[in-house]
């Protein structure tokens, strides 16, 4: 039997993240939720209208300077400046513009932190707070949350399943060798989580 069309599941995909977003959901929320990038959520939005519909409601008052520091109250304290200029209608450069006059160092998404930072990050959260890390990583709110999680909570059974087997076989075996062997296998699994998993499996005194 020939195998399924996947784009009817894309594009069902597309329509419920297109309904989470008219709810007024988060995109970062939501893009967490689906397993996608925020950049796909914001281009549904935007196809979707949603985007625009924001902008053209708020874009006709001028912001006083009581709003701009709420906006900047919420930026210092780990929000996203993309996602709140498209909810108030303005630019993104005008809202990291005024982060700078006011010395305001701007949250770091996921993306950019690099996979050393990553499980530098994932590390600290055991022995700090998520303030302390917070602070210290300059971490907005999405990326703290999507680090507070171990990396291998995102694989499904059958992954963990391969990966128990080959740590039981060689507690010491290499990273490389087992991405090395989950691709030859056609299995999707990062260093990062195989770093985490691991570690798991440590700490539960299993390998």
């Amino acid at each position: 039997m020939p195998p399924k069309d996947p784009a009817p599941t894309e594009d069902l995909l597309q329509i419920q993240i297109a309904i989470e977003l008219d709810r007024g959901r988060k995109v970062a929320e939501i893009a967490s939720e689906f397993q996608v990038p925020e950049k796909k959520v914001r281009n549904i939005a935007r196809n979707a209208g949603l985007l625009e519909s924001k902008k053209s409601t708020s874009a006709r008052k001028r912001l006083s300077e009581e709003e701009k520091e709420v906006l900047l109250g919420r930026i210092e304290a780990g929000e996203d400046p993309e996602e709140l200029a498209s909810g108030v209608g303005i630019k993104t450069s005008t809202l990291l513009r005024w982060c700078k006059v006011k010395g305001i160092e701007v949250p770091r998404r996921l993306e950019q932190l690099s996979q050393k930072e990553r499980k530098e990050i994932r590390e600290m959260l055991e022995e700090y707070s998520w303030k302390e890390v917070a602070q210290a990583y300059r971490l907005s709110l999405e990326a703290l949350e999507a680090l507070k999680e171990p990396a291998y909570r995102k694989l499904d059974s059958s992954v963990l399943a391969f990966l128990f087997e080959l740590f039981k076989e060689n507690p010491k075996i290499s990273d490389s060798k087992v991405l090395e062997s989950a691709s030859q296998l056609g299995i999707e699994v990062t260093k990062e989580e195989v770093e985490s998993y691991r570690k798991r499996l440590r700490d539960m005194k299993r390998i």
